[in-house]
This record gives structure tokens, sequence and C-alpha cells, in this order.
């Protein structure tokens, strides 16, 4: 699909259009093809949407690309950078970081632990937006080394471990374990940690910490099943969110002390 079909899909104009004006020309789209909304045409419908989500992706990277016009910043905040030993790996770490967090804050920003959406228009685009930043914020902290133990290793083991986590697929739980008391107690705990990852990433710097007390409480619920529950497959699935609630725990103090910001 070329620039010209996308905009004619959304009849918008190329020079003009905003990100505003394609949001609300995707969710007009929606209520007119979608397949839920033409069960008597679904097929007809699918073909549609797949033509709406590939030119809103078009349109967005479009819009992301577009030169914006910025004036110089006055002379008195133009400084020089002070050169100092382990600057330039400071540098890429924070490249690194950066380029991570973006990726998080989109993630949770769309709602997008709603896995139903990551196949529609917007949330599509940006689920895969969000991956892009991760990804390659892992790759940046690969080409520049992990020194054992440093901060640019412990934020690489917490992005692994959370993309992982956000990739995988459903947990499988046996049927004949569904609804149980472990079941509902795993469903609790990885409940907490998943609204409090949320909140903690969508909230101020200065109201965070707040957020971090129903990540302790999911700990200890995790721990527990970890603990009553070996060799079994809520031992695997419990250590697996417990692996990746300890490595976001550690990366507590380097967010504390500065070492890395978002």
């Amino acid at each position: 699909m070329d620039l010209s079909s996308a905009l004619s899909i959304y009849d918008l104009n190329r020079a003009e259009f905003s990100r505003e004006d394609l949001d609300r020309g995707f969710k007009r789209l929606v209520k007119k093809y979608h397949p839920d909304r033409n069960q008597t045409f679904s097929e007809w419908c699918h073909i549609r949407m797949t033509e709406i989500n590939e030119a809103y992706e078009l349109l967005m990277s479009f819009l992301e690309k577009r030169p914006v016009a910025k004036e110089p910043p006055p002379e008195r905040e133009r400084r020089k950078e002070t050169v100092y030993p382990g600057a330039q790996e400071q540098t890429h770490l924070k490249r690194a970081a950066a380029l991570f967090f973006e990726g998080v804050h989109i993630y949770y920003d769309y709602e997008l632990t709603k896995r139903s959406l990551r196949q529609e228009g917007v949330w599509r685009y940006h689920y895969r937006k969000a991956l892009k930043f991760m990804e390659k914020s892992l790759e940046e902290l690969q080409k520049h080394g992990l020194s054992k133990g440093g901060t640019g290793e412990r934020l690489f083991s917490f992005a692994v471990l959370f993309l992982e986590d956000i990739q995988s697929f459903e947990s499988r739980i046996p049927l004949g374990a569904r609804g149980n008391n472990t079941h509902l107690a795993y469903r609790d705990a990885t409940e907490k940690m998943d609204r409090s990852f949320s909140d903690y990433f969508s909230s101020r710097e200065r109201d965070r910490e707040k957020y971090l007390t129903p990540l302790y409480k999911a700990s200890h619920l995790l721990i527990l099943l970890i603990e009553n529950y070996p060799q079994t497959e809520w031992y695997n699935l419990a250590l697996k969110k417990l692996n990746l609630l300890d490595s976001f725990l550690d990366l507590q103090d380097l967010l504390r002390s500065g070492a890395i910001a978002f």
C-alpha cells in the first residue's frame, strides 16, 4: 500500500492531518467496517479491516517522520558537554534505558495488557512500536557490553524477563485445577503484580513508591505457591513471575540512586 492509498482510505490531506485526525478516522472506520458489526459480510469486512490497519501504520509512520520546524535554543542555553572517563558508556546506558522505558510507557498507556486489543489498528500499531523500542534497547545494551553486576546488566535482565512475560501465551491451567484455592491465589498474585506495574509506570515519580506495597504482597503469595507446590505447574508459573518481580525490585535501587531514570 502506498501513501496516497492510505490517505484516501482515511480521507485525509497529506500536508495537514494530525494524530487526532488519524485516530478519529480509525474509530469512524471501525464502527463502519468491523466484522462484529457486519456479520453477514464478515469475510469482506475482515479484508477491509486489514487494509484499514495497514493504512493506519503507514500514516502513523509518515506522521512521525514528517519534519517539524524547531527554533534553535537561545545562546545562553547552549552548553558544551564535559567529557570525562566513562561518559560515553553512561550516554549509551541512558539511551538504552530511555528506549526501554518509552516502550514500557506505550505498553501501559494503551492498555496493551489486554491481549484482545493487540491486533486492532491503533493498539496493534502501538504494541508493535512498544516491542520495537524494547528490543532496540536490548540491542544497545548488548552492543556496548554488560559489566557483571553493573547497571546495564541489571536493566538488561529485567528487560529480557519483561519482554518474555508480555509476549508469552496465556498460562495454561489444567481444567481440573481451575477455580480451586491455589488457582485463585496464583491469579490474585499475578493480577496484583500486573496492576501495580501499570500504576507504577504510569504515575509521577513522587507517587511511585506507594505502588510497591502491592508488589511485595504479590511476591509473598508467589513464594508461598513455590514452597507449597514443588514439581507442579504452579511452581513453574509462579517462579517465572517471581523472577520478573525480583528483577524489578532490584531495579528500584538503580532508580532511587538516579543511575537510570524514566
